[in-house]
């Protein structure tokens, strides 16, 4: 199997097979212990925090392009590369790559499914340490625009995201919630060599991402759906995550974990049994769909999975952190 040949969702064994191979860039997003514990053979790291702007209260909208820019350049990212993407949680910073992927326009992309859990489940190998990557040059710019629309500077935020190791060990469970560290500034363990000078330049494609007047806007559309991938208490307002808490109007609930197969090292569970469960809800073909949770990570997952089944859909980044803390947005719980 060669890389032009992935399917979107790659099972470990298919990906140990296409393995070693130029072309692909693997990239697991974890906390940087997790991935000195262990990680794919051959990945790149990148951190949670690298994918969001970290800037309160909405700390999950897109980064800035000059932070995407320096990001991808330092994993080498090229128009010709297809990117596998992994994480140690179930796949909600892994969908959450491949929607930035595809905001960047960037569509050579596979998930492995079940990320390091499976690939561990498997019994393939692991490794440790870091592993640099080949800096190649890439700009990353909005489109009909010179610069972007987020500040370049991030406002510091909560280290709130857990440890999943275990004595070295995968994780047992997927994170749950939204929580993520932003890089420290001045890390250098992770930084890139200098070399290649070859790479391209992407334009910031909007059409991937919904922003709050956005999903005002379809409130009363018949043809539009959106899918709150957050908890059930969340969505009932129990859960207290904002100034303001419950559910956009109208919106309908599937928790991420629920497209998770946790009896098989959290793979997701069969586009067969996903595919009726969601039309129950009215997320269909021909409805235009808008998934959120709290800051982005835990849709990224119901965004993939919106892909995988050829649906109609994109992500509103601002999410609940936006929506629950604004004055001006109505809520129902």
């Amino acid at each position: 199997m060669n890389e032009s040949s992935l399917p979107l969702i790659i099972e470990a064994e298919e990906l140990a097979q296409a393995l070693p191979e130029e072309n692909l860039l693997l990239v697991t997003v974890c906390g940087p212990q997790v991935y000195l514990a262990h990680h794919v053979p051959g990945s790149l790291l990148i951190q949670p925090g690298e994918l969001v702007s970290g800037i309160e209260p909405a700390t999950g909208k897109l980064p800035s392009a000059e932070r995407l820019s320096e990001l991808f350049s330092r994993v080498g990212l090229t128009a010709d590369r297809h990117v596998v993407a992994i994480d140690d949680e179930g796949g909600g910073w892994a969908g959450r790559l491949i929607w930035t992927l595809d905001v960047l326009g960037h569509q050579r992309y596979s998930f492995l499914n079940g990320g390091v859990l499976a690939w561990a489940g498997a019994g393939l190998p692991l490794e440790s340490g870091n592993r640099e990557g080949k800096a190649r040059p890439f700009e990353a710019r909005q489109q009909g625009q010179q610069g972007d629309t987020h500040s370049p500077e991030s406002a510091p935020e909560r280290d709130t995201h857990r440890d999943l190791t275990t004595r070295g060990h995968p994780p047992s469970r997927p994170l749950e919630g939204d929580t993520h560290r932003a890089q420290p500034k001045g890390d250098t363990h992770f930084r890139a060599q200098k070399g290649d000078t070859h790479g391209f330049e992407a334009r910031i494609d909007r059409s991937p991402i919904a922003d709050k007047q956005q999903v005002l806007d379809q409130l009363d559309d018949p043809d539009s759906i959106v899918w709150d991938a957050r908890s059930a208490e969340e969505y009932a307002g129990i859960r207290v995550t904002a100034r303001r808490n419950g559910h956009i109007p109208g919106a309908v609930n599937l928790d991420w974990l629920e497209l998770l197969d946790r009896r098989n090292h959290f793979r997701l569970k069969p586009l067969d049994v996903l595919r009726p469960r969601l039309a129950e809800l009215g997320i269909v073909p021909g409805k235009k769909i808008i998934t959120h949770c709290q800051t982005h990570h835990r849709s990224g997952l119901s965004y993939l999975v919106g892909k995988a089944l050829d649906l109609d859909i994109r992500a509103y980044d601002g999410s609940w952190s936006e929506w629950g803390n604004a004055g001006d947005t109505p809520i129902e719980n």
